[in-house]
């Protein structure tokens, strides 16, 4: 059956055109082209379901990379018109394209299977509505998750440098974690180290930082060159240990059993603050 592809030239680049028309004449499916005023018009033959599907996903390939793409972007303008232009470009990337693809080859191959004339902007215009409201709020949520990120990786980064201006004599610190969710550290030579129930604030270059989990908290006041997180398995918030991956990078290790564990094991070690685990 002859088909009639529409490429409405005055929305779409003319680079994101020609790629689509080379990834349809690759597959044999152009057999003629013209160009009118405001449009390009492609005749295509599509003897199979087969090669209607294949169609389908082209097409719908240069729909998500231009329509949809710019729908996207500009939703995450209207939500933060801040962003820059290559972060807007990450937080697209973040769409499971594989996915918003699939959904919309199938939309296509539907419309084929009925039509033969396929104006692509009229079809993402008036087809795709329930599609684009499901981007526009992934959109956001994305957006928000980068955010998020992003505010996370810069508060890493500040700790980091906080780390890098300390003059610690703390060589290593081994953090072992109770049952009722109390911390115990313990330095270099086998003491216990107090714990604080209290939060700190850091200030770095005038920005003042405050961190809330005391395990953290203790961390980054003591400094140390060395952390040994011991029985992992009673840490229930996972963050906090890739927290501390991330500040302390290759100074972290986790001890999968030695004898200072099987002494914390014995009743959670009634341990004094001026003791010593033998």
């Amino acid at each position: 059956m002859c088909y009639t592809i529409a490429v409405d030239t005055d929305f779409f680049k003319s680079d994101k055109t020609d790629e689509f028309l080379k990834n349809l004449n690759e597959n044999g499916f152009i057999f003629g082209s013209f160009t009118g005023k405001t449009h390009l018009f492609v005749k295509m033959f599509l003897d199979s379901d087969v090669s209607k599907e294949t169609a389908s996903e082209i097409i719908a390939d240069f729909i998500y990379t231009t329509y949809v793409k710019r729908f996207f972007l500009k939703a995450v303008d209207d939500i933060y018109y801040y962003f820059e232009k290559s972060e807007k470009e990450e937080i697209f990337d973040l769409l499971d394209a594989k996915k918003e693809k699939k959904l919309i080859a199938d939309e296509v191959f539907a419309y084929l299977s009925e039509n033969s004339f396929f104006e692509i902007k009229g079809f993402c215009d008036f087809r795709l509505g329930s599609f684009l409201n499901g981007i526009f709020s992934v959109a956001e949520d994305i957006a928000d998750e980068y955010l998020a990120k992003k505010e996370y990786m810069e508060f890493i980064k500040l700790l980091k440098h906080f780390l890098d201006m300390q003059n610690s004599e703390c060589e290593r610190v081994d953090v072992f974690k109770r049952k009722n969710g109390e911390y115990v550290l313990i330095d270099e030579n086998q003491n216990k180290i107090p714990v604080s129930d209290c939060e700190i604030s850091v200030e770095i270059a005038d920005e003042i930082l405050d961190v809330y989990d005391i395990l953290l908290s203790e961390l980054i006041n003591l400094a140390p060159k060395k952390v040994v997180i011991h029985n992992k398995d009673m840490f229930e918030n996972k963050e906090i240990l890739k927290t501390i991956e991330n500040i302390f990078e290759n100074n972290v290790s986790y001890c999968t059993g030695c004898k200072v564990c099987k002494e914390f094991d014995k009743a959670e070690r009634n341990i004094k603050n001026d003791d010593k685990i033998e």
